[in-house]
């Protein structure tokens, strides 16, 4: 149980506001008719809805692929050269001509174009096949070919490979990203000026930041060397409230680095994708909240719609910018080992997983750092298995088995893989369902109890996928007898994590030492407030 339902509207909550909308299958919609309908399998009006779903998401595609190559060609209409060119040679002329700027903005359109054929042919197939499991009457045989010879179906190999093309020759004329590769860089060109501090100020707060490591120090030299490292320094050792005047700002390079060498294994850290499909770290959709300047436009403005080059200027509270994930992997990486990250994926960030497949694939030195993918976007997270499978693995199909029809970036959606979807491997990271213990104010969200955790088999595994654990929310439930027993129980057959609210849940080393120790828990969020250990004998 996929639930792409969910992942669809996760999908169309992060489109809203965009420059331009496509048609999405109303996938929900037919679904619960197939359902209502269900006693008397309707073949005749759920074929003309799904007929007329496949008409308009093919109408849609043409609409929107004829008018980005318009475009194309039109730009480069003066270039002799130009005529009669391929599609690579089409790309090839104009990314020089227009600049990266609007090349940029032609990769994100091109993206979204991907995005929404990809969603619609799955959205057609898995409603044919829910009418099918209903019977008697079966419409795979008449309706599939249609959808498999559908221009989206077939447009989106050459698409595909448009993408790929473009991010080649982006690479290549962005000669700015060489130079900010690693690091954090105090650039700050809008800030503005602040009164200066006294030295003596200076100095106070100085040695306040210097006691916050001592007593971090401290406190994880007293925690067993067997438990700190199911302890999650949640997006690094940073202050809750945003102040950065004692501990490093959240999600920065910083914060994981004190973490990490101060004797923590794990760091919790959230992921973006900038428009020029960098991976950044935030955890909010902008850096109002962090930014020095919160009124700057570039504050305020969505991550996904900001390229690497303007992160670079927006100065955050701590003096510098945002971190790439590829900062914080190379700094893990040359701290060691035992440095290893958590990261979470928004739900509705398709482009965020796939990006960050082909950066672990490019960088297999960084795997071994990467401890766990999780997201609350279920139907995600079984795409990125497969594309994880495809980056990392690299294991060809044995002989006989379907060819895969859309190359390197495109998910399984029409034929059955012969993957080995066995637990991760050791060069896999583990990948989790994040959930939620209330019916979510978001609708999307997944929630179970520790009354029941049922459920959680059907989301986990899946006829060609399976996910190895689940994060789950913390309940008060969990520190009782019947609490602690299905808790347990859950532990021994999947791998387990445990997150709280701030403020709310219990963050303490007891709590963490009862759920590791009597349940059986892998990892524990925590914010590592100053009372952490008390009351303990830690």
């Amino acid at each position: 149980m996929v639930k792409f339902g969910r992942h669809l509207q996760f999908f169309l909550e992060n489109e809203e506001g965009t420059e331009c909308s496509h048609y999405i299958v109303p996938y929900n919609e037919l679904r619960d008719d197939i359902y209502a309908n269900a006693s008397s399998n309707d073949s005749e009006s759920f074929e003309i809805e799904w007929k007329n779903s496949l008409k308009k998401a093919s109408d849609d595609f043409s609409e929107s692929t004829t008018s980005c190559w318009s475009s194309i060609f039109e730009a480069i209409q003066n270039i002799p050269n130009a005529r009669g060119a391929t599609l690579e040679s089409a790309l090839r002329f104009f990314t020089p001509t227009v600049g990266i700027s609007e090349s940029r903005d032609l990769l994100v359109f091109l993206k979204r174009i991907y995005n929404t054929a990809a969603l619609n042919s799955e959205a057609l197939r898995k409603l044919v096949k829910k009418f099918d499991k209903q019977g008697p009457a079966s419409l795979s045989a008449i309706l599939l070919p249609e959808l498999y010879t559908s221009n989206f179906s077939i447009g989106v190999q050459s698409l595909d490979a448009s993408i790929n093309i473009l991010r080649e020759l982006l690479d290549d004329l962005d000669e700015f990203h060489s130079d900010y590769t690693t690091g954090e860089h105090n650039i700050g060109k809008h800030t503005k000026p602040r009164r200066k501090m006294s030295y003596d100020n200076e100095e106070t707060t100085i040695g306040r930041r210097a006691n916050e490591m001592i007593w971090l120090r401290d406190t994880i030299r007293q925690i067993p060397e067997q438990e700190i490292k199911h302890a999650v320094a949640h997006r690094g050792f940073h202050n809750p409230k945003g102040r950065s005047d004692l501990r490093p700002l959240e999600n920065s390079l910083a914060a994981f680095e004190a973490a990490w060498t101060n004797g923590m294994h794990l760091c919790e850290c959230d992921v973006a994708l900038t428009k020029d499909e960098k991976l950044v770290l935030a955890h909010d959709s902008d850096f109002s909240r962090l930014s020095l300047d919160p009124a700057s436009e570039t504050s305020n403005t969505k991550v996904s719609n900001l390229t690497f080059k303007e992160l670079i200027a927006l100065t955050l509270k701590n003096g510098v910018r945002a971190p790439l994930l590829l900062d914080v992997l190379h700094s893990a990486n040359a701290i060691g080992l035992d440095a290893q990250l958590i990261i979470e994926i928004k739900p509705g960030e398709n482009q965020a997983s796939t990006a960050l497949a082909r950066l672990l694939g490019s960088h297999p030195e960084y795997v071994q750092h990467v401890a766990v993918i999780m997201s609350f976007d279920l139907w995600a997270m079984h795409k990125l298995r497969h594309g994880l499978e495809r980056n990392l693995l690299a294991e060809p199909s044995p002989m006989g088995s379907p060819p895969r029809l859309f190359g390197n970036s495109m998910d399984k959606q029409f034929l059955e893989t012969s993957v080995d979807t066995s637990p991760s491997s050791p060069t896999m990271p583990k990948l989790m369902l994040l959930t939620v213990a209330q019916p979510p104010i978001d609708h999307n969200e997944l929630w179970v109890d520790c009354n029941d955790y049922g459920p959680i088999d059907g989301w986990l595994n899946t006829d060609d996928s399976c996910l190895d654990g689940v994060y789950v929310q913390y309940e008060p439930e969990m520190l009782e007898q019947d609490g602690a027993a299905e808790l347990k129980a859950l532990c021994k057959k999947y791998t387990v994590g445990v997150w709280g609210v701030a403020n709310t849940d219990p963050d303490d080393y007891e709590t963490m030492h009862y759920l590791v120790n009597e349940c059986g828990v892998s990892y524990f969020n925590t914010d590592m407030p100053r009372n952490f250990l008390k009351g303990t004998k830690a």
